[in-house]
């Protein structure tokens, strides 16, 4: 399986700072995104400025994901995610392209190829959390000022809106993924294509299942959650547990079969 970048399914490597000022605690609910150069969504959810520390003219903001962990910015004071310098301690700057055309408060990191965002307010925070990757165009009309429409996707007026328990234990899981490397990452559900989290629906081959009462397992990022099931005609009740790892795969186990889907790019 090839190897994803770092800066994709693993943000929360902080940057080894010695700050000796004491953090000044400014929590601000928001919302948190990764993604490509290109402008591809890998891990969107919510998060919180947790606090701002600053030591000679360097500052270092931590952004805490709800899914567990960490995303530091360090420049200037006041500066904001757009005017940082480093991203995890790892150069970063947000070119004039990002600035003119990107009403989110973005950073390019130069050394993985990759970008960070922040919107701030509840309503950044319930849209990523509810939607995940799906929400990218809600929350960049968030960021500008505008309504935010109802997130995109093929299947966005079938699958269920998270409770916010399921939405937590949701955010990394969301996106396309492939049972197999023969498989491809085009249409969801179908024999051959990919399969899919979107919301609180789990799509698998020719069926889809709708996730609830969901809670964490152990201290690793896995969940268990009931299953209310239909494909090819049926319906039936399942049990999952999931978990996403640290090079973006889904293990997928239920009574039937323990599966590892591989994630799209």
């Amino acid at each position: 399986m090839p190897r994803i970048p770092l800066f994709l399914i693993a943000p929360c490597l902080a940057a080894p700072f010695a700050l000796a000022a004491a953090a000044e605690s400014i929590p601000l609910a928001g919302a948190c995104m990764l993604e490509t150069a290109r402008g591809e969504p890998v891990n969107t959810g919510a998060c919180e400025l947790q606090s701002t520390t600053c030591t000679g003219g360097t500052c270092a903001s931590t952004y805490a994901w709800a899914s567990g962990f960490d995303t530091v910015i360090s420049g200037p004071p006041g500066a904001g995610v757009r005017g940082g310098t480093a991203m995890n301690g790892q150069e970063a700057y947000a070119p004039v392209a990002l600035v003119d055309s990107d009403p989110r408060d973005c950073i390019y990191n130069a050394v993985t190829d990759g970008v960070f965002c922040f919107v701030p307010g509840d309503a950044a925070a319930g849209l990523a959390a509810a939607h995940g990757l799906s929400a990218r165009d809600g929350l960049i009309a968030l960021a500008a000022g505008t309504a935010a429409p109802a997130s995109g996707g093929r299947k966005q007026a079938e699958h269920a809106t998270a409770p916010a328990g399921e939405a937590d234990l949701l955010a990394p899981m969301q996106g396309k993924y492939r049972p197999a490397p023969s498989w491809d990452c085009g249409e969801i559900g179908m024999d051959g294509g990919a399969l899919a989290i979107e919301g609180v629906t789990l799509y698998g081959l020719e069926s889809a299942c709708e996730l609830r009462d969901g809670r964490p397992v152990g201290s690793h990022g896995a969940a268990i959650f009931a299953a209310d099931c239909s494909g090819e005609g049926e319906t039936w009740q399942e049990e999952y547990i999931l978990r996403r790892d640290d090079w973006g795969s889904l293990a997928v186990l239920s009574s039937r079969s323990v599966a590892v889907w591989q994630a799209c790019e």
